[in-house]
């Protein structure tokens, strides 16, 4: 699992260190003022640290300037530099610092006499980080602190004190944020879904001492809506529209003078539902996973009652077809419903689910001599149109 975990943030490094872009063109900030110069020059890791060597024309004479006079400049398909005052085994000093990482989260790199030094800046305070453990700015336990803040919770233990291992970690912090932002999506969300299912019927057989209903495969086609609550896209109010199809079969048993009845039936189910849940969804796997809990309103119809009964009686069998055993009957019912499932975006126009819903329906018909009862999980797939 670790050599795992440790591949996958190799891949993710590599593949976002090609997408920190590098400064196209060459630039210069001198005092305080941004220029495009016609060169600047990438000299060894230890001038880069002190001068600024630019062109400011094709045929312009090179200019070597200190961070007093340019704080900041950029190599054309190159490193970025800016000057900042850093303390450096135990000295302070004014240098210009490699810039690995921009935004909001920046990581610095000094190289000297073979040694790396890094540096991050965050929430306005500039730390240095210490590779030492159980010292002040232990770099993981700034680390640890910045995921905190951000709201991230990421095992470090794979991370080290180098350039390649800083920039996978803000990679990833930063790829979190993207595709959370891109899954706590606000307004009114939309779509089409369907599914297939098993239903478990607890229908008694009239006139039967014992019956028993076999479980059956139902199926769902219908449309869904969600629309964030409190200004909040992590808490929705989901609904929608629901039609459900299935069939039923049955057998039940009694006893006779002489002898056994056997009696079995098929019927057809369908029905409505509009679901009104509260959904939630956690930054777990950034936002992709939701849970649903509310009511669900039901209208169930039965209908296409057949049967026929085999009557056994001094080793004689007789059978006779009774035609329907029940009229058609209907219920309309709110009930509890539960649900979880996992949405992702194929493009900016399409997304798709997956879910697993489960209800439970009881009722009563004036035609049953007892109460019948529904329990239904349904695996769904939902289409979302952007």
């Amino acid at each position: 699992m670790r050599l795992t975990q440790i591949a996958i943030l190799i891949i993710i490094g590599v593949f976002f260190s090609f997408n920190v872009k590098a400064q196209k063109s060459s630039y210069i900030i001198e005092n305080g003022v941004y220029s495009m110069v016609y060169e600047v020059a990438n000299q060894s890791n230890k001038r880069n640290a002190v001068e600024c060597m630019f062109k400011r024309t094709k045929k312009g004479e090179y200019i070597t300037a200190g961070p007093d006079e340019v704080q900041e400049y950029g190599v054309s398909n190159g490193p970025v530099y800016e000057a900042l005052r850093v303390k450096i085994d135990g000295k302070e000093r004014y240098i210009y610092l490699k810039r690995l990482t921009h935004k909001r989260i920046k990581i610095y790199q000094h190289e000297e006499k073979g040694q790396s030094y890094f540096f991050i800046h965050y929430d306005g305070k500039l730390t240095a980080l210490s590779k030492q453990p159980y010292t002040t700015n232990y770099y993981k336990t700034v680390m640890e602190d910045i995921c905190e803040a951000e709201g991230r919770d990421m095992d470090l233990w794979e991370f080290r004190y180098s350039d390649v291992s800083l920039k996978m970690w803000y990679n990833q912090i930063m790829k979190d944020q993207i595709v959370l932002k891109q899954n706590m999506k606000k307004g009114l969300r939309k779509g089409l879904i369907v599914g297939v299912g098993n239903t478990n019927w607890d229908l008694p057989f009239k006139d039967q001492e014992t019956y028993d209903t076999d479980n059956k495969t139902s199926y769902l086609i219908g449309g869904w809506i969600e629309l964030p609550l409190f200004s909040d896209p992590r808490f929705c109010f989901a609904s929608g529209l629901k039609y459900s199809w299935g069939n039923i079969e049955g057998e039940g048993k009694r006893s006779l003078e002489g002898g056994i009845s056997y009696s079995y039936y098929t019927c057809k189910s369908s029905g409505l539902e509009v679901p009104l849940m509260l959904r939630i969804r956690p930054e777990w796997f950034w936002g992709k996973v939701y849970l649903s809990v509310g009511v669900e309103c039901n209208y169930l119809r039965l209908a296409s009652f057949e049967s026929y009964e085999v009557k056994v009686t001094d080793n004689t069998n007789q059978v006779n077809i009774n035609g329907d055993i029940y009229d058609s009957f209907s219920v309309f019912k709110p009930v509890l419903a539960l649900g979880v499932g996992y949405n992702a975006d194929i493009s900016d126009k399409l997304g798709v689910r997956l879910g697993v819903n489960y209800h439970q329906l009881r009722g009563k018909d004036d035609q049953l001599e007892s109460k019948f009862e529904m329990s239904k999980i349904m695996f769904t797939l939902g289409i979302e149109l952007f």
